[in-house]
């Protein structure tokens, strides 16, 4: 008797279980997906920074330089 309400018990759990590690396992991939998003935003914003940081500097150097020859 115990094996039969052993395996009832399994098969209800089994059931709902692998509906819940279904669903994991699309958030799962759906983080992933967000986090290469992420990283790609991440990487974009590097760059823009990253140039405008280069042109401030050049900016800077042309106004020294101008100031000296003056």
């Amino acid at each position: 008797m115990k094996g039969v309400i052993y395996t009832l018990v399994d098969v209800l759990s089994g059931g709902f279980l692998g509906r819940v590690l279904g669903r994991m396992r699309e958030f799962d991939a759906r983080l992933k997906e967000m986090e290469g998003e992420l990283r790609s935003i991440s990487t974009r914003l590097n760059q823009d920074h990253d140039q405008q940081q280069m042109e401030t500097l050049r900016q800077f150097k042309s106004r020294n330089k101008g100031g000296k020859g003056a």
